[in-house]
């Protein structure tokens, strides 16, 4: 059933108008990029800066007194009074449900529709209620931008892996020999370049891997999942890699079962243990892989012995070729993609994933995964 936007009121008096401009700082907030608006507890707007104004598509004075719904229609029915906080954080105001933030669409006067970031917060004085404020940006250009980008990247890599395959075929087999013997400067050149070209290829691999699971063209197959197992062979996976660097992986078993697709779901433990294993002391180190049931959710951990993630980075580690250091890249190789990756894949499995660290203790990564449904009746009842 399609929406019918409602038709606009009548506009605002010369007495509403006249007080609005009568605030000492109207100059400031016009001036704010982000459109301004306060909603009364009638859900009306009683009061407008100029940008939300201009992105609305009408003058300041048009707009006040008018029902926020009329413009700003990613609100939902509420139930309580308002406005006050409901418990998963949103704002109750005459019967609408403001989020607290995030991303949807807003209407002009000309029936149009432009998408938004948005924030709302519960506006008080002297501990008496007088509605909400919310704040809102208009993002078409930025998300015009993300498209190309995308768009960008996917032609580049899909691109460059068929090349990048060739000579990486002809730089293997110069490597092994089959062009004649070569001095070991030449030799030692190749090897170099075979390491590089694998490199590239990796990036490229993950780059097509990341634009396919943000795109949701990755088809995930939900089947029961023993954690255990997950955990077992992740670590079974990378032990080889971990006894290179001098570092041990002690597991933990646990019984708890997930929904998901067990290959992303090994991609990203695989991931996990590799980054906690790059990042490990020199000297070597343990790596600890357990998992723990709440009365919600399995939370599997990996936890190394590392420098650890300063407080301000914590969250930007799972954005893309992001490094907690300059000098990481370089000395401990990596494509700066696989947090990335991880984290879409949890998304799609309705989970979520985070970082926790002490900086010279180490690092816990944490992945949080609903139960499988029948293990959720089971722990319910």
């Amino acid at each position: 059933m399609s929406y019918v936007r409602p038709m606009p009121e009548q506009p605002a008096t010369e007495a509403v108008e006249t007080r609005a401009q009568s605030d000492p700082y109207q100059a400031i907030l016009d001036a704010a990029p982000e459109g301004i608006l306060r909603i009364d507890l009638n859900g009306r707007i009683a009061y407008a800066n100029r940008s939300a104004a201009v992105m609305l598509g009408l003058s300041v004075a048009e707009l006040l007194d008018r029902p926020l719904r009329s413009y700003i229609q990613f609100l939902s029915t509420a139930t309580g009074p308002g406005p006050e906080h409901t418990d998963d954080g949103a704002i109750n105001v005459a019967g609408l449900t403001l989020l607290p933030l995030g991303q949807d669409s807003a209407w002009r006067e000309n029936g149009t529709s432009f998408p938004v970031e948005y924030e709302a917060a519960p506006l008080h004085e002297d501990g008496r209620s007088l509605g909400a404020v919310v704040t809102f940006r208009d993002v078409t250009g930025r998300r015009s931008a993300e498209v190309l980008k995308d768009e960008l990247i996917a032609l580049t890599s899909h691109e460059l892996r068929s090349p990048l395959t060739s000579i990486r075929s002809a730089l293997g087999l110069l490597a092994a020999g089959h062009g004649g013997l070569m001095p070991p400067q030449g030799q030692r050149m190749f090897e170099i370049a075979v390491a590089n070209t694998d490199r590239l290829i990796r990036l490229v691999n993950d780059l097509l891997d990341l634009e396919r699971i943000d795109a949701g063209h990755v088809r995930i197959t939900r089947v029961p999942c023993r954690v255990g197992e997950l955990l077992s062979q992740s670590a079974d996976g990378m032990r080889p890699i971990a006894q290179d660097a001098g570092v041990a992986i002690q597991v933990i078993p646990n019984d708890a079962r997930v929904s998901g697709d067990p290959d992303r779901l090994l991609q990203v433990l695989t991931n996990l243990l590799a980054n906690a294993i790059k990042f490990s002391p020199h000297s070597g180190g343990t790596v600890w892989l357990d998992a723990e049931a709440t009365a919600a959710e399995v939370v599997i951990r990996v936890r190394d012995e590392g420098r650890g993630i300063p407080t301000a980075k914590l969250e930007t580690i799972f954005d893309r070729f992001v490094q907690v250091d300059a000098g990481d890249a370089r000395e401990k190789g990596g494509t700066g993609l696989g947090l990335a990756i991880s984290r879409s894949i949890v998304k799609q499995h309705g989970g979520q994933i985070w970082a926790e660290s002490t900086v010279g203790v180490g690092t816990i990564l944490c992945v949080a995964l609903p139960y499988h449904s029948a293990d959720s009746a089971r722990l319910a009842a």
